[in-house]
């Protein structure tokens, strides 16, 4: 994109944005072009980060924080995507013709910063694939690609001595705000210790909240899932949540990879999306109740009709099988952070049967309630129409995907 193109694309979308009589096919346009040259913008700032990467006399992150007035910790994320466009060319020249986003460069450069040396030069010459596929994907999607891409350069022992180090790395800091008088904290686990300890809290608020919620509870749906984690917390730590038995777990994986190895069609899937390996959860899987979810046989009750108006635990088991973000297509919100829907309201006549339930996000959630989104689904086979006539065709991820 040269400088003649920017002015172009400016004083259209300058036109668009400001034009009364503007459609919305000129609207959604003008928003694609904003993009195009968003992305453009961000490939330039790159460029000087990486030419000021390669000076003894420079400091990137600081120099990123003082001209856009944001952290260094910020700073160092656009270093990091600097060093990942540089290292994988075809990624950040996708970004200059608007076909990613920063997302897709930030997941890319977390990726490369899990792998070893000889494994990172082994995924940066997948460069093109890589581009080729973030230009097809969202950034949810993409990042399960280069979890894969990671995942098939990774050996057993490899995996093994990260987990090692991860161990090592164990963290918890604490301290109280001197302005709000709260107490505050940090912590950072090993993917292992992490997944438990989200487990034990995620069973807690179950048992806790699952037909009922304290008056101390925020409007914000996401505020308001923090407040009960921190309730449950501390139900724990009094004894008086879910302080017996162990914790559950949800992982997705596909047979072979749990009996055998990884290979190119592996599924590794965890709640909360936990970074475990394959070996890892191997090992855990010696050591553990494992539930199956295998639809029709496992004898588990899934349809509730009238019985009950909420999900229950194991219907939520098998939609997060199905289900591993909100159900809207694109929506990279996780499960693990959706709430329960009835496409056919409860209220008055719906069934809190498996088919009549969906994960949605806060948004989608409003938008099907209060926003004039309806859903008509066969089975789960489903098609959304928003208010202005735009409808989406979808069934479930993991049948999509089989």
């Amino acid at each position: 994109m040269d400088i003649a193109r920017v002015h172009t694309l400016v004083d259209n979308t300058h036109n668009t944005a400001t034009g009364v009589d503007a459609d919305r096919a000129a609207l959604t346009n003008g928003l694609t072009e904003c993009h195009q040259l968003a992305g453009w913008v961000e490939a330039q700032r790159l460029a000087i980060v990486a030419a000021l990467n390669r000076r003894s006399d420079s400091c990137p992150q600081n120099d990123v924080a003082t001209a856009s007035r944001t952290s260094l910790r910020e700073g160092q994320k656009v270093s990091d995507r600097a060093a990942a466009a540089g290292a994988m060319p075809e990624l950040g020249a996708a970004l200059a013709q608007g076909d990613i986003n920063t997302a897709h460069l930030d997941t890319a450069a977390a990726t490369l910063a899990k792998a070893t040396p000889e494994q990172r030069s082994q995924l940066e010459q997948g460069s093109a694939r890589w581009a080729i596929a973030a230009s097809n994907m969202s950034n949810g999607e993409f990042a399960k690609f280069t979890d894969r891409e990671l995942r098939a350069v990774q050996t057993a022992e490899d995996e093994s001595a990260r987990f090692e180090r991860q161990k090592r790395d164990c963290r918890l800091n604490m301290w109280t705000d001197p302005l709000t008088g709260m107490v505050c904290g940090r912590f950072r686990f090993d993917p292992e210790t992490g997944t438990r300890l989200l487990g034990k809290i995620g069973n807690t608020v179950e048992a806790l909240f699952h037909d009922r919620q304290p008056d101390t509870c925020p409007t914000d749906p996401i505020e308001r899932q923090h407040h009960l984690q921190a309730l449950a917390l501390m139900a724990l730590v009094d004894g008086k949540g879910v302080s017996s038995g162990r914790a559950e777990v949800i992982v997705v994986i596909d047979y072979e990879t749990l009996r055998n190895r990884v290979h190119e069609e592996t599924v590794v899937d965890v709640s909360g999306g936990v970074d475990l390996g394959a070996e890892t959860i191997r090992r855990m899987a010696c050591d553990a109740d494992i539930i199956p979810v295998v639809f029709g046989t496992d004898g588990v009750v899934l349809d509730m009709g009238r019985r009950a108006r909420l999900a229950t635990a194991d219907q939520r088991r098998a939609l997060r099988v199905i289900y591993p973000t909100c159900f809207v297509p694109g929506c990279d919100t996780p499960f693990d952070k959706c709430t329960i829907h009835h496409l056919d309201p409860w209220d008055p006549h719906g069934v809190t049967d498996l088919t009549n339930l969906r994960p949605t996000c806060s948004r989608h959630h409003h938008a099907l309630h209060e926003g004039g989104w309806t859903v008509q689904h066969n089975g789960w086979h489903d098609t959304i129409t928003q208010p202005d006539g735009t409808r989406t065709h979808t069934g479930p991820p993991r049948a999509r995907a089989g």
